[in-house]
């Protein structure tokens, strides 16, 4: 089993590196790792590669959306641990041109997500992208009023820093390893609560000062999570082993 294999390799390992101190903490309650072997080294984030302008940006938004509205971006796979069936509760609250945009294929659950969007007739508010490549992912980070991530556990979130790098405001989640990543520079939610959900998300778009500064304050956030610092702390922690 998996966490069998977990075992076996903790229980091994000199070091663990994890990426972030909501793992460690689920390292040392559920596979009993020692606290002193567990190191933690955040993950990083590529500068964009493209930075449209604002006429840009809305010209984007129109082309995904196929017409005039707010787009609430989500990405990752499509199953019950993203918390997709919150996001699309919280959608049925929201004025109709608020329209929800998934990039991810499917994963556990995902029947049930797909069964609500029929059976609460979403569909017309709904946009499943599936998978898309990094060029058009940017451009969708950069054409979206908001990004919404409100999962209920991650092991570090890189979704939240890539927007905030491509300049979308966001709404995400209170548990797990989302407030260490997003630190002051996101909006926060009960991930349980749609109606939290619903009103962090207009407030991100509609609240223009609050919008600027979760913009500035997340574009100066992920500058902070570089791969080339992920990089020199991992090999530190190989040179401190090598020294045992």
């Amino acid at each position: 089993k998996f966490s069998d294999l977990i075992l076996q390799a903790t229980g091994r390992a000199a070091r663990v590196i994890t990426s972030s101190h909501a793992t460690e903490r689920l390292l040392i309650s559920h596979a009993h790792v020692p606290p002193e072997k567990i190191r933690v080294i955040p993950l990083g984030v590529d500068p964009p590669a493209i930075n449209l302008s604002l006429e840009g940006r809305l010209r984007e938004r129109a082309r995904f959306l196929g017409g005039e509205g707010e787009l609430i971006l989500s990405v990752g796979v499509i199953q019950t641990r993203k918390n997709t069936l919150n996001m699309l509760k919280a959608l049925k609250t929201l004025p109709a041109n608020y329209k929800l945009v998934l990039s991810g294929g499917n994963g556990y659950g995902s029947e049930a997500i797909h069964e609500f969007i029929r059976t609460e007739s979403l569909s017309d508010r709904v946009i499943i992208l599936g998978f898309i490549d990094d060029a058009q992912l940017a451009r969708l980070y950069q054409a979206a009023s908001v990004f919404l991530f409100p999962s209920f556990e991650e092991g570090f979130g890189i979704p939240i820093l890539e927007a905030m790098a491509n300049g979308a405001p966001v709404v995400t989640s209170n548990v797990s390893s989302m407030p260490e990543v997003g630190g002051d520079a996101a909006l926060y939610v009960d991930p349980r609560n749609p109606m939290d959900i619903a009103q962090k998300v207009v407030q991100a778009v509609e609240d223009a000062a609050l919008r600027d500064v979760l913009i500035q304050k997340g574009r100066a956030r992920a500058s902070e999570f570089t791969w080339r610092r992920t990089a020199e702390a991992t090999l530190a922690i190989y040179d401190e082993v090598l020294k045992l």
